[in-house]
């Protein structure tokens, strides 16, 4: 086994009365090697992709993140039957995936999309 150790943070100021700060650092995700398996992919206008097929016992920990610049598409993150998510360029998602879920892409217009994705198997 593995440690995944994870952080985050968000703030903001001037939106609300109240600003908002979110942090944490050091939690510790137990991951099964082999670990890390990622990729990135080159998405034409309209095209799609599966990305991650979990195994039928194990759930995972997904991150991607559509690296295309400003001129660059967007992406729909679906699983088999919905769409849940959509990642404008330069945005990322990090999530946990279910047991034998499979997770695609789509790029949700006409331009190009640059995608690069890592996802850890849960211990």
């Amino acid at each position: 086994m593995a440690i995944l150790t994870t952080g985050f943070n968000i703030s903001q100021s001037g939106l609300t009365p109240d600003a908002v700060n979110i942090s944490f650092s050091g939690m510790q995700l137990t991951v099964d090697a082999p670990a890390v398996s990622q990729g990135g992919i080159t998405l034409a206008g309209g095209a799609n992709a599966d990305i991650v097929t979990t195994g039928a016992s194990k759930s995972a920990f997904l991150y991607i993140i559509n690296k295309s610049t400003s001129a660059g598409g967007s992406i729909t993150i679906r699983d088999t039957a919905n769409a849940f998510a959509r990642l404008a360029p330069g945005e990322f998602a990090f999530f946990p995936v279910d047991v034998s879920t499979t997770i695609n892409v789509l790029e949700v217009g006409s331009k190009s999309t640059d995608i690069e994705y890592c996802y850890f198997t849960k211990a």
